[in-house]
């Protein structure tokens, strides 16, 4: 074949060939376009269930904020709120999943604790989608030295002071018995506390510590250096204890516990105890056997 139609021939196929990359295009770009389609018509059968099965289903998830921190973003709530359009307006809208806040102020990067309002921000900003429901908040710190310690118990307290009147469950552990900063429970309401649990909290001379909380019936006051019987109560209303005790006069001041973990400080001989005693149903004595 003469060289002439040779180059002819390529100059042929040249445009076969961009003619054939312009409807592939076409093609890709209709594909798009119905996939597009195809997913805003499409029906997936976990965003079709009723939406009360749905809150029901949120509510079985473990709602642990990261390590107890709510940096990270890959623990629900929050998570929830990522999936698609339909579960953030859920997740958003359903007060008790917003209701459990626990934060370990160790896994807060110091560069954060030392901005003025930035826990305080996140915290509100969480609880402000609880709407008035009563909250359950786990407070932990751990013993750390300088002054990102003191920063974080201050505002640790700070919170428990401001959610006082809202909170049915506590759990503090602040990390120090001899930190500088007291609790300042005392002059506190806890209209709705029903459960507690204090370890390694100064309370210093603050023994009306949860005196105001009318529905306080169980109580746990962890490390033995801690002597929840000094403390005024509403002992009368409680059913489960654990802690330290000096002496029997727990099972005086609180007739109706049910359940009972004692550690005992020492310091008093054994035959001070009343074998006549009526002890709860169910109890249990690292030392008092």
């Amino acid at each position: 074949m003469p060289t002439v139609d040779l180059r002819r021939r390529l100059v042929e196929l040249d445009a076969q060939i961009l003619e054939q990359k312009r409807a592939l295009l076409d093609l890709q770009r209709t594909r798009v376009a119905v996939e597009r389609e195809l997913h805003k018509t499409a029906t997936y059968p976990i965003i079709t269930l009723p939406v009360e099965v749905t809150i029901e289903i949120f509510h079985r998830l473990p709602l642990e904020v990261g390590e107890k921190m709510g940096i990270r973003r890959n623990t629900a709530p929050i998570s929830l709120t990522a999936v698609c359009r339909s579960w953030r307006g859920i997740a958003i809208s359903t007060p008790t999943l917003w209701s459990t806040l626990k934060i370990s102020y160790n896994d807060i990067p110091s560069t954060v604790i030392a901005k003025p309002g930035i826990v305080e921000l996140f915290i509100n900003k969480w609880l402000g989608r609880s709407g008035e429901c009563p909250l359950s908040l786990d407070l932990y710190l751990s013993r750390q030295t300088g002054d990102g310690f003191s920063i974080s118990r201050i505002r640790a307290i700070r919170v428990v002071h401001q959610y006082a009147h809202r909170i049915q469950h506590l759990a503090l552990d602040l990390g120090d018995y001899n930190a500088a900063e007291p609790l300042e429970l005392h002059s506190l309401s806890f209209p709705l506390l029903q459960v507690a649990k204090v370890q390694r909290c100064d309370f210093g001379f603050e023994t009306r510590v949860f005196s105001d909380a009318p529905l306080l019936h169980s109580l746990d006051t962890g490390h033995p250096r801690v002597v929840a019987t000094r403390f005024h109560l509403p002992w009368e209303r409680l059913t489960r204890f654990e802690g330290c005790i000096e002496d029997l006069e727990l099972f005086v001041i609180a007739p109706n516990l049910l359940d009972v973990k004692c550690y005992w400080t020492g310091g008093w001989p054994r035959e001070h105890f009343r074998s006549d005693h009526p002890f709860p149903h169910n109890i249990a004595h690292d030392n008092l056997l």
